[in-house]
């Protein structure tokens, strides 16, 4: 009678783990089965297929697909969301102390072309896991947009200062094969892949980057959105995939908790190689939208974001096929979709990202403007939304944010209009901390 027993109990906890995890494929549920609303998702549809260039985005509840768009299937690729991944794969080795997270880099006897100086070699694992190293030199994938907030080297030691650094996710991939032996991609698979059944990731899906700045190239890999959504499913549930511990749950909690204010990257937190979400900070976990303390994502440029929020138990999937034509959206965008979410599983959400323009004088500020010699913004009203073109580049959408900012729905740009003392119309684009002014050459009723 006890094995009886046993073995119900035993089937009542698999039942009860197999509702909120996939299969070999996932199951899907409209919205309205779990009182969300199915209008709202259908126009969120609509308002991607009219407006972006994204081209998947999956929207999971209780383990289920209650949204899905475009190719799921396909494989993109994740930019610097790579770097979530990274973090995560060094939970198993941080617990059977194949790594320790306290060794400095001249324990672990780590080089560069241009030699680590005194401070440089204190930098600990952790603190390369925190963006805290203080080691400003060089890396492979670093670009520009992350060249301008980076500090001059020698200014701040180990654990003081955090910068979004590609030099500290990089050297995590050699630490990592240092100490273990094994390779990143093959980590990857072995450790998370197989273990949480995603369909289509492959080591082959996977390359290093090796330039000519750094011995420590950069990882890059492909991974479809269906996939994706089950990596951000397994760290919604702590490591835990179907009863069995994949990640250790102390790990998961310690990577996603909040050490570093972000404002220099125009968001709210970080954590280990994860953004985090913290109110009260100077920015926004994502523009234009109300997400709660305790949600963290994975970015990458051009628009891949895996958004996990345990209040809501939702997992986010958004990509870009990045590699066709310079495709991208941008954060503020990305905000709208998760505040449209929210509103059609009916949460909490920002009123403020809309489409419904408020205190906009549009025939004042319609017309062509002169940004510099041979380069002309045009800002267009076109059912009852509004548009800026710059010479050269597509025309964009403009969605209005807190305190009447607008913001484009490409590009990662505010825009204010206004008028200067001499009545004359400008506009003032900022991209990120610099500005740029256009003067009106046109304006008026269109």
């Amino acid at each position: 009678m006890k094995s009886i027993f046993f073995l119900f109990g035993l089937f009542l906890v698999l039942s009860l783990y197999g509702q909120d995890f996939p299969g070999k494929t996932w199951d899907s549920a409209k919205p309205s089965e779990f009182n969300f609303s199915d209008i709202d998702f259908q126009y969120l549809g609509n308002f991607i297929s009219e407006n972006l260039e994204t081209s998947s985005l999956l929207v999971v509840h209780k383990g289920r697909i209650v949204f899905s768009y475009g190719n799921v299937s396909e494989k993109q690729y994740t930019r610097s969301a790579r770097k979530s991944f990274m973090s995560a794969v060094y939970g198993k080795y941080v617990e059977s102390k194949l790594i320790d997270t306290t060794k400095t880099l001249k324990d672990l006897k780590i080089t560069e072309i241009t030699p680590l100086n005194e401070n440089e070699n204190r930098a600990t694992v952790r603190n390369c896991l925190m963006a805290r190293s203080g080691v400003y030199l060089p890396s492979e994938a670093q670009s520009a947009a992350m060249d301008g907030p980076m500090p001059s080297r020698g200014s701040y030691l180990p654990g003081q200062f955090w910068s979004y650094n590609n030099w500290d996710f990089n050297v995590l991939a050699t630490v990592l094969t240092n100490c273990t032996g094994k390779d990143f991609f093959k980590v990857l698979k072995n450790d998370i892949a197989e273990m949480i059944g995603m369909e289509h990731f492959q080591i082959e899906d996977g390359f290093y980057a090796q330039g000519k700045v750094s011995i420590h190239p950069a990882y890059h890999f492909k991974i479809s959105a269906l996939d994706f959504a089950r990596f951000g499913l397994l760290m919604l549930k702590e490591g835990n995939w179907n009863g069995e511990q994949v990640l250790p749950t102390g790990w998961v909690n310690e990577i996603t908790h909040y050490y570093s204010d972000a404002q220099s990257y125009q968001t709210d937190g970080y954590g280990m190689m994860w953004w985090v979400a913290k109110s009260g900070n100077k920015y926004p976990h994502y523009p234009v939208a109300i997400i709660p303390d305790g949600s963290y994502s994975a970015r990458g440029a051009y628009g891949q974001h895996l958004v996990i929020i345990p209040d809501y138990d939702l997992v986010i999937v958004h990509q870009v096929n990045s590699d066709k034509n310079d495709k991208m959206v941008s954060l503020n965008s990305v905000g709208i979709i998760l505040n449209m979410i929210l509103k059609a599983t009916k949460h909490p959400s920002s009123e403020i990202a809309c489409l419904k323009y408020k205190n906009i004088d549009f025939n004042r500020i319609a017309g062509k403007y002169k940004l510099r010699e041979g380069v002309f913004i045009d800002v267009t009203f076109e059912n009852n939304k509004l548009y800026l073109q710059r010479t050269g580049l597509p025309k964009e959408l403009l969605i209005q944010g807190p305190g009447n900012i607008l913001y484009t729905s490409r590009n990662t740009l505010e825009v204010n209009f206004y008028n200067n003392d001499k009545g004359v119309q400008l506009i003032d684009i900022k991209q990120m901390g610099k500005i740029q002014t256009a003067t009106s050459v046109t304006t008026g009723k269109m």
